[in-house]
């Protein structure tokens, strides 16, 4: 019997991937534009949505085609709309924006045209975790990342205040705070909540401070400013501390340091936080984790992404115990930790 012929080899995903640099652009400047809100506003017409834009009517109408055929926008003849997706993440009108995400990639497109330097030199283009940029490069986009942030905070909240009920009052600080997220969500869910904001001056004057005030908990927060590589957090002061998307940038030898130092920092049965984006076991199949690595490569001295597998056995070598994922559904992914009876010196 005569075999069937196998499926040909296909280019396809090869020239979908490569021009996939075209969706970033279209979708962030649509954001940039502020499409989104106008159609959320009820101008649906390309007319109506050229002139509230500020735009050329050829210009908006082949934008608006491609978001249609990307799923962000449905269309009705002449008539386009927001699908629900996009009226909940990409409209300022509403309280879960993802625009501030958005800006970030905008802000980190030039360092990723020097890809190919990063990996033969092994060293970014910008390192934006170094001493010479003092915070610049974050107090321009973190404040954006409070929506985005603020249900796995909540879900890691809920989890940790469950596990504190019995305590009078809660010493959380906050490690790189940015826009507070992190402590701000705990400070907001329990009274009993007091909140050190850790990070360097210019983010917390530029962002943090104003953050806590619009979300009303600046009674309850005290700020600690500096480099959080060379900054002492103290001994046994801490009942919680959250590390927010912050070890991908520190990489693995800052991370383990860190770890040792935040356990120094925190009473016995304390609870730590953490964050980030982790890729498998294997690190094969998870591919927005991966990618990430990538952005670390191009962006910092030593930063990368790294599995659980590797955080539970640096904290548990620090002085953590009861390492578990806490359940979130979506890319970012939640540890906890317990600090163990006995404190590990810092390193």
């Amino acid at each position: 019997m005569k075999q069937p012929a196998e499926s040909p080899v296909s280019p396809e995903r090869i020239m979908h991937d490569a021009f996939a640099f075209t969706r970033t652009f279209i979708l962030t400047t649509a954001v940039e534009l502020d499409l989104f809100t106008h159609l959320d506003l009820g101008m649906g017409s390309v007319a109506e949505l050229a002139s509230s834009t500020g735009c050329d009517q050829r210009g908006v109408r082949i934008l608006l085609n491609a978001l249609c055929g990307m799923g962000y926008v449905e269309r009705d003849g002449d008539h386009f709309a927001l699908t629900e997706s996009s009226r909940t993440f990409l409209s300022r009108r509403s309280p879960a924006y993802f625009g501030g995400w958005l800006a970030h990639i905008r802000q980190i497109q030039p360092e990723w045209n020097r890809l190919t330097e990063a990996v033969r030199s092994g060293k970014p283009p910008l390192d934006v975790h170094g001493d010479k940029d003092q915070g610049e490069f974050f107090s321009h986009f973190v404040d954006g990342l409070f929506a985005m942030n603020h249900e796995p905070a909540r879900a890691a909240a809920q989890v940790t205040l469950g596990e504190l009920k019995g305590h009078r009052e809660i010493q959380l600080l906050d490690v790189g705070a940015g826009s507070g997220v992190w402590g701000f969500v705990f400070a907001k869910l329990d009274p009993r909540v007091r909140v050190t904001a850790l990070d360097w001056p210019r983010v917390l004057d530029s962002v943090t401070r104003k953050i806590a005030a619009r979300e009303g908990v600046e009674s309850r927060v005290t700020y600690l400013p500096g480099n959080l590589r060379e900054l002492d957090f103290g001994q046994d002061q801490f009942d919680v501390v959250t590390l927010g998307h912050i070890c991908h940038g520190e990489g693995e030898r800052n991370s383990r340091r860190l770890f040792a130092k935040v356990r120094r920092a925190l009473k016995s049965d304390g609870r730590l936080v953490i964050a980030d984006f982790l890729p498998d076991e294997k690190r094969s199949t998870a591919e927005l984790p991966l990618l990430f690595g990538v952005n670390m490569l191009v962006h910092t001295d030593e930063g990368d992404v790294f599995t659980f597998g590797e955080y539970r056995h640096w904290l548990e070598e620090a002085g953590f115990e009861n390492v578990q994922r806490i359940a979130f559904p979506g890319d970012v992914a939640l540890i906890g930790a317990r600090a163990a009876a006995v404190a590990q010196k810092a390193a």
